[in-house]
């Protein structure tokens, strides 16, 4: 699922720089930065989502951005673009980690469980009672009704 719009994408980039910006690029760049925002939130949302949320769609157009200008021209790619980068990988990381919820999105229902109070269905009788003597079973079976 694409998070963010080519046209957002192109705008944004527009307003960051004067070069042209490709149509393999961008689409290169969406598919590589959705697949790290589904990892991000795989684990806590059930992908696809139904809609995108603003912060989620705001975070892949900034990625996309900073991965094409990556790509096309490290030149481009400054300070203030790295903080830019590492404040939506830290807002993705604070998803991922429940500090943040995205509205409207139901989360994954997990079931949690342990064995605390396992005991064992099968196998419960020595295994040399099942293979010595095919009766025994028998007997074992009588003994335990």
């Amino acid at each position: 699922m694409a998070y963010s719009t080519d046209a957002k994408i192109r705008l944004a980039w527009t307003n960051s720089s004067d070069t042209e910006l490709s149509d393999t690029l961008l689409v290169d760049v969406k598919i590589y930065i959705d697949g790290i925002i589904d990892a991000f939130l795989n684990n806590r949302y059930t992908l696809p989502l139904a809609s995108t949320p603003g912060i989620i769609e705001g975070i892949s157009t900034d990625l996309c951005v900073l991965e094409c200008k990556k790509r096309k021209n490290p030149s481009l790619y400054g300070e203030a673009d790295q903080t830019k980068e590492s404040s939506c990988y830290a807002m993705l990381e604070a998803i991922k980690d429940s500090k943040i919820s995205l509205p409207g999105i139901s989360e994954k229902q997990l079931v949690e469980s342990n064995t605390e109070s396992y005991s064992t269905i099968f196998d419960v009788d020595d295994e040399i009672n099942q293979v010595v003597d095919a009766d025994r079973l028998d007997d074992i079976e009588d003994e335990r009704d």
